[in-house]
This record gives C-alpha cells, structure tokens and sequence, in this order.
C-alpha cells in the first residue's frame, strides 16, 4: 500500500503504521483464533512498524568548491588546498572552511587478476580478513577550522605521525565550505601514500603441506601502480617460523585441567632476490605446526 504524508515542517519525521484485521473489535480475528483466546499483545506489536524521513529544506547551490590533496612521505605532511567560487564567478570572500584528515593504513593491493593471491606491503601480520573490505585498520581523524582569504582560497597542513612499521596510507580529505548565507558545500579528495617505490609480494601455492616435505611459494615484486617491475633484481630475505601447540596440564592432584601452550620458534632465514616476473620457492617444512612465511 501506500501512504502520502503531508510534510508542513522542516525536520525528522516518524510515521507508524499497523496492521488491522477485520474482526479484531470482535474478537475474531486470526490472531485470536491462532492463540485460542491467549494472550495476543506480543502479536498486535508484530502487527506495528515505524519509519523515519528526514524533511529539508531545498536550496539551490549557491557556490562551488574545488580542492585538491598533496602528500609527502619524507617530510611526514599533507597539504589540502581549496578555491570556493560563487556561480556568478565570485569568490566566497571571508568564507568559514572546516578541514578534516581521514587517515587509515592498509595493505596494498593491485588490481590487475594477475597479482590474485599475493600478499604486498600488510600493515599488520593478522593473517584473518584479508579479503578487500577488511584490508584497512579502523583509521584516525583530524580536524581544522579556518576561513578563506578575499579570493576564496585556503590552504591547511596536516603533520603525520612518524611511523615504526612503514604501510600504504589511504588519506581522505575532506573540506566544508560554508558561506556568509550559511549554505555548506563540501569537496573530498582522496590519495594513496606509498612508503616505497616497489613492494613484494608472496603468495603460497597451497595452504597444507606434509611434514617433511616442501611448502612451494611464488615471490614478485610489483611498482606502486601495479605493474611489474622492470629494474634491477631485488634482495630480500625469506622468514619462516613454525608454531606449535603443546598440552600443558595444570591444577591439584584432584582437580586439573588441561590447555593448549603456544611455541613459536624462528626455522630459517632464505635470502631470495625479486624481479617483476613470479619466482618459485621451495621452503622446506620439517615438523607439524603452523608456518608463517
């Protein structure tokens, strides 16, 4: 079915609706011939169902804002200009601008099908939620307010924090404009900050191998805009460690129980060297366990 509700006021709107049985004044209803003359309430709240519409107000814009996002990973900053023009070509004199950072470290990930399986640049060694949507940590947020000169133009500077653990950085930008009618208009930009000119890249050919036996991985290392590289070789070193789980029993002579004591111990080191065409290892696996490549 459908409902037109009238709108007189500019806000936040709620309108419920519940379902009627023919029958329900009378005591008939399915309601109550299911539930034998029980109690029916829980059923008439099923019966009920509440939406929320925002009401605004239409305003044509007023202006328009462009911006744009430099970043630099050797001097740790992040430039974010502005330019707010009035669609009768004038600046936005004087206007208030609000400047926010969104920064989150992710793992890199080429999207050319070739690299599929590959592992580059992971901000973290958590080998769950790898796939696409989880490659990202929960990010951090910054903020600044200021205003535009005579001409509509900005500028803010952001310092990032110095970092132990280099990753790519997804910074996103966003800058809010508002004019002297009290229209806000805002303009996002977003860029990638790659802490290296190459990553490598490793991907396993199985996830199971057999004690005693070889665990066969594929190496490449790839540009930032995902294409192979194409200078010289590069050296690298392979670092494998085996964890294992051993039953540790603890408690009284009449009362114990038993938990599992995780052992991590480093196996090798393999130096290897990486080019921008997929090399084959074979690293050799000697005990039972979990082995981190």
């Amino acid at each position: 079915f459908t409902v037109d509700a009238p709108m007189k006021m500019v806000g936040d709107h709620s309108i419920a609706f519940k379902i009627v049985y023919k029958g329900d004044a009378a005591g008939e209803s399915p309601d109550e011939k299911f539930l034998g003359g029980k109690e029916i309430n829980g059923y008439y709240l099923d019966r009920t169902e509440s939406i929320y519409l925002p009401c605004k107000e239409f305003r044509r814009n007023e202006f328009e804002v462009k911006s744009s996002i430099v970043a630099d990973d050797k001097t740790r900053t992040v430039q974010v200009e502005a330019t707010a023009t009035n669609f009768t070509t004038t600046p936005v004199s004087h206007g208030k601008v609000k400047w926010s950072l969104l920064r989150e470290q992710r793992h890199f990930q080429p999207k050319q099908p070739q690299w599929c399986g590959f592992r580059f640049g992971d901000y973290t060694s958590d080998p769950w939620g790898y796939g696409e949507d989880e490659a990202h940590s929960g990010g951090f947020s910054e903020s600044q307010n200021g205003e535009l000169d005579a001409g509509g133009k900005g500028t803010a500077s952001f310092t990032l924090p110095a970092s132990d653990n280099p990753a790519c950085l997804h910074l996103v930008a966003t800058t809010t404009v508002t004019n002297s009618n009290e229209q806000s208009i805002r303009s996002v930009q977003e860029q990638l900050l790659h802490p290296a000119a190459v990553y490598g890249g490793i991907r396993p050919e199985s996830v199971l191998a057999q004690s005693g036996g070889k665990l066969p991985v594929e190496l490449v290392a790839v540009k930032p805009d995902g294409s192979a590289w194409n200078g010289e070789p590069l050296e690298a070193e392979i670092t494998v460690k085996r964890t294992v789980f051993r039953p540790y029993r603890y408690g009284s002579v009449f009362k114990s129980a038993v938990r599992n004591v995780e052992e991590e111990t480093p196996v090798t080191r393999i130096p290897v060297r990486l080019t921008g065409s997929p090399g084959k290892l074979d690293i050799p696996v000697g005990g039972a366990g979990r082995y981190d490549v």
